[in-house]
């Protein structure tokens, strides 16, 4: 399901926390997102437990959005059901994922949101930022271009960026009318079983080895995929094309 805003027609991305281990930060992170409209949180895995609070005396107004967040174990089952989702950073990855500037990301969120679309955004943790196994969850990078002088930024000032940012390309403008896909975009939760089918049926063919290079591969596979712009119709036929390939078929 789409979250809708409760007035107008404006539709809302998912703010992320990855790992946050302050509950200052995410109480401030929760203030931010509601000074600029956005209310759609979720966290994982924070590091002082959840509910927090500290979280709730920062958040100063905004203890709805800490209210309704949406708890998970994981980036991977905080995205399933994301149809795109972008990670915010601020040093240069080795991944071979595109980089794109925050005006872009907010640009392209928005045209995804009128086609009804689950987006998402990630925040790393305070001290190190998102991992490269998170960002292999995401479809793009958005980088952030700070002073070389000190590029790390606070959790809750970034959130406070990408907020602005978003309440700055909605607020004035009028509601536009959507076409629909005639397949819906695959949400995470599809690529990953796809995924699970097509590691198992490698890992039986002997694909991972040596050893030592398997998780890397993994690696590979997830970042390779999530940038794909895979709709219901390619994950149906791709199952298909796996299932061709793995089973003994009658002449």
């Amino acid at each position: 399901m789409v979250v809708r805003e409760s007035i107008g027609v404006i539709l809302k991305p998912i703010f992320i926390l990855v790992r946050p281990q302050m509950g200052e930060n995410i109480g401030s992170a929760a203030r931010a997102m509601l000074n600029f409209g956005i209310d759609n949180l979720r966290i994982v895995n924070p590091r002082d437990g959840w509910p927090n609070p500290k979280a709730k005396a920062l958040a100063s107004g905004a203890g709805s959005v800490l209210d309704s967040a949406l708890i998970f174990d994981s980036v991977q089952e905080a995205c399933q059901d994301m149809h795109y989702v972008f990670a915010s950073s601020a040093r240069e990855r080795k991944l071979d994922k595109k980089e794109i500037s925050l005006g872009e990301s907010i640009s392209e969120c928005k045209n995804l949101l009128d086609k009804d679309l689950n987006v998402g955004f990630l925040f790393g943790p305070e001290q190190s930022g998102l991992s490269n196994e998170d960002i292999a969850f995401a479809d793009k990078i958005v980088f952030l271009n700070t002073s070389n002088v000190c590029t790390s930024i606070n959790l809750s000032q970034c959130v406070m960026l990408f907020a602005y940012e978003w309440f700055q390309g909605t607020k004035s403008e009028p509601s536009l009318s959507r076409t629909k896909n005639i397949y819906s975009s695959a949400s995470k939760e599809e690529i990953d079983q796809l995924m699970k089918r097509l590691i198992l049926n490698l890992d039986a063919k002997g694909y991972f080895w040596p050893q030592d290079k398997e998780k890397s591969l993994k690696l590979y596979l997830h970042n390779l995929f999530s940038k794909l712009p895979l709709n219901s119709s390619d994950i149906r036929f791709l199952h298909g094309l796996i299932r061709a390939l793995s089973e003994e078929r009658k002449k």
